[in-house]
C-alpha cells in the first residue's frame, strides 16, 4: 500500500484501511495510523505473508483492530492443510471472533437463543494444532535461513539492468522482513523465466498474473496503471529455508547469467557469510 495515496482516495463511506503486509514485509505502519486516526478509521491488517515481520519493532498483526494469518502450507508457518488465526486487542472483537469460528457459539462452546450472530465451522482442527505448535519451535531458525538467502540473492543481483529487487534485509533498520517470498519485477519476464526452466530453476507468476480488479466477470471496471504494469513485469524466485546453500547459488547463477555476468564457478563451496563477501567484491 502506498501511503502517499490514501487520502485522495478516503470518502464519506470509507470505514477503515485493511492494509496487506505483502511477501513478509510490514507497510509503514506509523503513516498509514496518522492517517486513520485523522479521518477516524480502523486499521485491519492482512498479515498472513508477514508472520515475524515488523517495523519499527512492533510485529505485523498487532497495529490495527486486528490482524488475519494463514497457516496454509506455503506459508512462512504453514500446516499440512488449510488455517489461520485472528489477533486483537479488543475484547469485543475476540469474543465476536470466538463465535463466528464455531457456528455462533460463545467461548464455553455454547450455543444461546440471544446470539445475533450467524456463522460456520471454522475451528483449526487439533491436528494441525499440534503440528503447528511443534513448527513454531523453529520459526525463528526459518526466518533467518529466508532472511540469508534473501541477503545473498540482494548482492547476487545488484546491477543487472532493468531488474528490481525487494529492499535488502539489511536495508533500513525500521523494516525487519522476512521474506515469504521473492519477488522481483523484470523489463522482459518470460525469456528470463524460461532460461531459468531450461537451467531448472522453477518461478511463480502469483495469482495467475492477474490482479483481482482485472477480473472482469466479477464486476470490475477500474483501471490500476501502477498494479497493471507490475503484474507485466512480476515473478517469484525460489524461496524457502530449505534450500540449501548450493540451491541459492545455482539460482543466482542462473540469473546472473542470462544477463550475461560471471557464473562465481570456484564458490559453490562457501558458507553463506563467505559467499555474501565474494559476491560483494
Amino acid at each position: 500500500m502506498d501511503p502517499d495515496r490514501i487520502e485522495a482516495l478516503v470518502t464519506a463511506r470509507t470505514k477503515a484501511i485493511m492494509v496487506t503486509q505483502l511477501n513478509g514485509r510490514v507497510c509503514d505502519m506509523d503513516r498509514i495510523g496518522a492517517i486513520a486516526a485523522k479521518h477516524g478509521l480502523q486499521v485491519v491488517e492482512d498479515s498472513a505473508q508477514a508472520l515475524g515481520g515488523s517495523f519499527g519493532g512492533q510485529r505485523a498483526g498487532t497495529f490495527g483492530a486486528f490482524g488475519a494469518f494463514s497457516f496454509y502450507p506455503s506459508k512462512l508457518l504453514g500446516g499440512f492443510g488449510d488455517g489461520g488465526a485472528v489477533t486483537t486487542g479488543d475484547g469485543k472483537i475476540a469474543e465476536a471472533v470466538y463465535r463466528m469460528r464455531n457456528h455462533g457459539a460463545n467461548r464455553q462452546k455454547r450455543l444461546e437463543p440471544t446470539s445475533t450472530i450467524w456463522s460456520t465451522g471454522s475451528r483449526l482442527d487439533n491436528v494441525q494444532a499440534a503440528l503447528l505448535n511443534h513448527k513454531f519451535e523453529s520459526l525463528p531458525t526459518a526466518l533467518a535461513r529466508r532472511r540469508q538467502i534473501a541477503r545473498t540473492y540482494h548482492a547476487a543481483f545488484e546491477g543487472l539492468p532493468d531488474f528490481g529487487r525487494p529492499p535488502g534485509p539489511d536495508e533500513g533498520n525500521r523494516h525487519f522482513d522476512v521474506f515469504q517470498n521473492y519477488e522481483v519485477d523484470v523489463g522482459v519476464r518470460e525469456p528470463l523465466r524460461t532460461h531459468l526452466e531450461q537451467h531448472g530453476v522453477g518461478t511463480i507468476v502469483q495469482w495467475g498474473g492477474a490482479a483481482v480488479h482485472q477480473m472482469s466477470g466479477l464486476g470490475f471496471t477500474q483501471s490500476l496503471p501502477f498494479t497493471e504494469r507490475f503484474f507485466t513485469r512480476c515473478f517469484l524466485l525460489p524461496m524457502n529455508h530449505f534450500l540449501s546453500d548450493d540451491d541459492v547459488l545455482h539460482v543466482s547463477t542462473a540469473v546472473r547469467s542470462y544477463y550475461g555476468f560471471d557464473a562465481w564457478k570456484d564458490m559453490a563451496a562457501a558458507n553463506p557469510s563467505d559467499l555474501v563477501s565474494e559476491i560483494r567484491r
